[in-house]
């Protein structure tokens, strides 16, 4: 399956919902108007955010935007918020695994990315790390799968077929993820 690309995502969310604003806001993918904080963000969660990650915050604004169920932030600050998700209080018992950081989240799942790797997870919250499940090989992987998942809307795909298309895409390990995001 041909994942739709950022640029698309932004267009397509643009003409979907940008008559909403400023009435309902965090709808539509704006480009960044400024440069991130990302050296902020590394210096308080003690980690390198990848290359790939720093460049997409470099191009698009994740300040006030939410993307389906994924919100990334609800406060207007993105690197603001990323640092609360992943301060020495995390989710369950001990401490933050060293390079998994939170970057968004959902009902129900956290959404992990593993700096070493790049490779984006989910979680339950209630369940805990037991749950965690590798959904995109990347940041790109991950964003242009949630946004072709939810935009793409092509009648003749069947959701369970659309899911495992966007699944093996994505490099995914969990089928049920993307299901989820599709029903």
């Amino acid at each position: 399956m041909q994942l739709l690309s950022i640029k698309s995502i932004q267009q397509k969310l643009d003409l979907e919902f940008s008559h909403l604003e400023p009435m309902v806001t965090g709808l539509t993918l704006k480009n960044a108007h400024s440069v991130p904080q990302t050296e902020r963000a590394e210096s308080s969660i003690n980690v390198i955010l990848s290359n790939q990650f720093k460049e997409f915050l470099s191009l698009y604004s994740l300040d006030e935007f939410t993307l389906g169920p994924i919100a990334f932030s609800n406060s207007g600050d993105y690197i603001k918020e990323l640092m609360e998700y992943n301060d020495t209080r995390w989710w369950g018992d001990g401490d933050r695994p060293s390079q998994k950081i939170m970057i968004a989240n959902s009902d129900p799942y956290a959404i992990i990315m593993d700096q070493s790797t790049q490779a984006i997870y989910s979680f339950d919250a209630e369940i805990g790390l037991a749950s965690l499940q590798k959904i995109a090989n990347n940041f790109d992987s991950f964003i242009r799968s949630l946004g072709t998942c939810l935009l793409d809307n092509d009648p003749s795909n069947q959701p369970d077929k659309k899911a495992k298309e966007i699944s093996t895409s994505a490099g995914s390990r969990s089928l049920e993820f993307w299901k989820l995001l599709l029903e």
